[in-house]
């Protein structure tokens, strides 16, 4: 980064004993306060805006520049604070992570609360992507903002990744942020307890599951042992002599018995 006016600062700044520059960056002219070293901690920058010519900035007006951001107060809705300053798209307030651009029509070191709430209250210009009609605040619980848009089916509540359709007799000027918060916690406990129902189908099914396999097991074995049996008396019957066998056996021994007794009878004849 170039120094605008020179090697030499605009002067030291009263409270830090750091000296102040005037310098051009990658994105414009900024004011600097301290130099920039390698060990120590980057110093404070903040831009010059378009609308300010560079070349006119003294040491008071750069002075004012690094006293940005400027805390304006708190948001009576949230409690949280909102404050001014100036970045990479030019001036912004900013509150609760919510950024907006500061019209080119006001100052920021002139800008008060009650017009900063004002710009908040606004739709929120977004890059692509669907505005919100109206900022209502934020979520107790989660702390998210709670914003009205438009959509296909008519006007809903958004906060964080639920989104909830107004009711029929409430208009995007009559909801606020009260009703908003029990349309969102209805929603989140319907889907809650939806979960927990499928959660329990699920359990209830593997256990049904576990059941049928236990008794397709058993039904199983007991057809095995069954089979073992069968082969196993199958066996047995294999190993006995069957009856025409047995039958033969019987024939095959009166027979040779009946030669003998011939042959007894004719030796006695002979003698």
């Amino acid at each position: 980064d170039l120094k605008i006016n020179g090697a030499d600062s605009l002067g030291i700044e009263p409270k830090t004993k750091l000296p102040v520059y005037i310098l051009n960056g990658r994105y414009g002219p900024y004011v600097q306060l301290g130099d920039s070293t390698d060990d120590a901690e980057k110093p404070k920058r903040i831009s010059i805006p378009p609308q300010m010519d560079h070349e006119k900035v003294d040491f008071p007006m750069a002075l004012k520049l690094l006293s940005l951001p400027l805390e304006l107060g708190k948001n009576p809705d949230t409690d949280k604070e909102i404050k001014a300053g100036i970045g990479r798209f030019g001036p912004y307030i900013v509150h609760d992570g919510d950024f907006r651009s500061i019209p080119k029509e006001f100052d920021i070191f002139s800008i008060d609360l009650k017009t900063a709430l004002e710009i908040l209250s606004k739709p929120k210009k977004g890059r692509g992507k669907a505005s919100a009609l109206k900022s209502l605040g934020n979520h107790p619980t989660s702390k998210e903002i709670i914003e009205v848009y438009n959509g296909k089916y008519g006007p809903y509540v958004k906060c964080g990744k639920v989104n909830v359709s107004l009711p029929e007799d409430i208009s995007v000027e009559e909801i606020t942020l009260e009703k908003s918060i029990e349309l969102l916690n209805a929603k989140a406990d319907f889907a809650e307890a939806e979960a927990d129902t499928k959660g329990a189908s699920k359990k209830s099914s593997k256990k049904v599951s576990k059941t049928a396999t236990k008794i397709a097991s058993k039904k199983v074995t007991k057809k095995s042992n069954s089979s073992k049996s069968i082969i196993k008396v199958k066996k047995d019957t294999e190993d006995k002599v069957s009856p025409k066998a047995s039958k033969k056996i019987d024939t095959k021994t009166l027979s040779q018995q009946k030669n003998q007794e011939n042959k007894k009878v004719i030796l006695r004849k002979q003698k």
